[in-house]
């Protein structure tokens, strides 16, 4: 008889995995919420202007076309020191 197709050699249909938490275990996690609610992709471009920002998202759209319909925030500000306090602001030299 021809293999079961709903079967796998490579892929068990039962797993008994161990889920509990580690004494190890990070429960203490911070989620940042923006007014934008949910982010799903973050790009930080060298040129940072419209036009290299809607080459990545169109790229983006290539392999997932539900994108379309999905709103994008872009921020188009200037680089500065990543090890600053983004609030701060850019600091004069």
């Amino acid at each position: 008889p021809p293999p079961d197709p709903e079967r796998s050699f490579y892929f068990p249909l039962h797993l008994d995995l161990d889920l509990e938490r580690g004494p190890w275990d990070d429960e203490d996690f911070d989620v940042d919420e923006v007014e934008e609610g949910p982010v799903f992709a973050l790009c930080m471009a060298g040129a940072g202007d419209r036009h290299t920002l809607g080459r990545w998202i169109s790229g983006l759209q290539e392999e997932n076309p539900v994108l379309g319909c999905t709103p994008v925030v872009f921020r188009l500000t200037d680089g500065g020191d990543p090890s600053a306090d983004p609030h701060e602001g850019p600091q004069p030299p």
